[in-house]
This record gives structure tokens, C-alpha cells and sequence, in this order.
């Protein structure tokens, strides 16, 4: 169950890694080619920011519905 528990935790810590770096990468484009971006590249961007930042957000419940199946296993074992 410590090992079920230890991979959930590197997941978690990975899946918001990700979001950190989508996010870094959208505000460092944001910020240096905002005003040379068209209206159409300013939409693609901020769609994929948007697709990913909502994939992390799907990534991270998935995350915690699963620690907490493996919490519920971990309390009904030592019970």
C-alpha cells in the first residue's frame, strides 16, 4: 500500500509540473509576443493553454480520486 501511495505522489507532483510549465510557457509568450500576434494566433494559443490547463485539472481529480480509493484500502486493512 506504501508503494500504491508513493506513485500516486510522484504522479501528482508530475501533473502539476506539467500545468506549472504550460502555464510559464503561455505567460512567456503572452508576454513577449502578445502584441505581434494576430487575433487568430492569440485564439489558437490561448485555446491550447486552455485544452491543457483543463487536461491537468482532469489529471489532478483523477489523482485524488485515487489516493483517496487507496486511503479507504489503507483503512479497512489495518482495521
Amino acid at each position: 500500500m506504501q508503494e500504491a501511495m508513493a506513485v500516486w505522489s510522484a504522479n501528482a507532483i508530475t501533473s502539476f509540473s506539467i500545468y506549472l510549465t504550460i502555464t510559464f510557457a503561455y505567460l512567456t509568450a503572452a508576454y513577449f509576443a502578445g502584441k505581434k500576434l494576430t487575433k487568430y494566433q492569440v485564439f489558437v494559443v490561448s485555446t491550447l493553454y486552455a485544452a491543457g490547463a483543463l487536461i491537468s485539472l482532469f489529471s489532478v481529480i483523477n489523482n485524488l480520486e485515487l489516493y483517496t480509493v487507496l486511503l479507504n484500502q489503507d483503512q479497512e486493512l489495518k482495521s
